[in-house]
């Protein structure tokens, strides 16, 4: 598995789901269990260094925008849909985490979507192995990347995200 592969399975899903997280998350599952154990672990491990790589005070910041008590697992959980959202929405919010003000962003499907464990969830179905089992878990630091910021930081940092989700408040 290599990361055009693993966008391309991504971006199919997507595609697919015609917006929708829930059909979005079955149909990755079903995407997964079309290839190998060995080949789910690969997808689930590049899947992971994505997630890892955003996770960074700035984007927490745009998440805490839109969901003001956003925990460190439900920033996880945020980052697995944020891979989901396809490589070039992922691309952009690398670069510019303001970016989310353009996304499809409602709080209720970004968070809980479970996209972070549906490799896990995969394997188990495929090998009838426990999750407990699963060849490779990702552990996330206790703190995202970099220096926190305060609300006149977000908002100057993230002029359209705070416009979109908090001009009213």
């Amino acid at each position: 598995m290599d990361r055009a592969r693993f966008w391309t399975i991504v971006d199919k899903t997507l595609r697919a789901s015609q917006g929708s997280v829930e059909d979005q998350a079955g149909s990755l599952h079903e995407a997964l269990l079309t290839l190998s154990p060995q080949e789910i672990v690969a997808f689930d491990a590049i899947f992971a260094e994505l997630a890892l790589a955003a996770f960074r005070t700035d984007i927490h910041a745009a998440l805490c925008i839109v969901v003001e008590d956003s925990s460190m697992p439900g920033f996880v959980e945020f980052l697995g849909w944020l891979v989901t959202r396809g490589k070039s929405v992922y691309e952009n919010v690398l670069r510019d985490p303001d970016s989310l003000a353009d996304v499809d962003l409602i709080a209720d499907s970004t968070l809980g979507s479970g996209f972070v464990y549906i490799a896990m969830q995969a394997w188990e179905d495929k090998t009838g192995n426990s999750s407990l089992d699963f060849p490779a878990t990702t552990e996330f630091p206790a703190e995202p990347v970099g220096s926190p910021l305060s609300n006149a930081e977000v908002r100057a940092k993230l002029p359209r995200m705070w416009k979109r989700f908090r001009s009213a408040s």
